[in-house]
């Protein structure tokens, strides 16, 4: 169960937001999560567009097994489910920062969090008994910079 975070923030000038149970691999939000923290919030949300779109992909680092090179020399891919649902959360994010009186244009992405979440049942055919659905939770952590 996700029930904190670990990193110590100011109320005050962060904002977060908690994806839960979001259908979507684990791993490739590992990569993802890793590829936008630190970024401020519009260049992530630029990042993750180009990757939908095909044209830049997420470097992979710990899960690249088997994974081929892309354009550039970059050993990664083009999560698009994963960087569609880390896309609206961000969405949700800014908005959130927004009603706390935070400037959007001044907003980071601090802290990223993957876990695994609970895994349901699949429907009960013959050939899927016993197997589970992945779900995945993903929160994110940003806050505002004073420059």
């Amino acid at each position: 169960m996700v029930s904190g975070y670990a990193v110590e923030t100011d109320p005050k000038t962060t904002s977060r937001v908690l994806g839960r149970n979001l259908s979507i691999s684990k791993k490739y939000s590992v990569e993802v999560g890793r590829t936008i923290k630190g970024m401020k919030l519009k260049d992530a949300r630029k990042k993750l567009q180009n990757a939908i779109e095909l044209k830049e992909p997420i470097q992979f680092v710990k899960y690249k097994r088997s994974t081929g090179h892309r354009k550039g020399g970059v050993i990664g891919k083009y999560p698009k489910n994963v960087c569609l649902a880390v896309d609206n959360l961000l969405d949700t994010l800014e908005k959130n920062a927004i009603d706390k009186g935070l400037d959007d244009k001044k907003l980071y992405i601090k802290y990223v969090f993957v876990a695994k979440a609970f895994r349901f049942p699949r429907r009960r055919k013959v050939s899927l008994r016993g197997q589970r659905r992945k779900n995945t939770n993903v929160g994110i952590v940003c806050e505002e910079v004073y420059q």
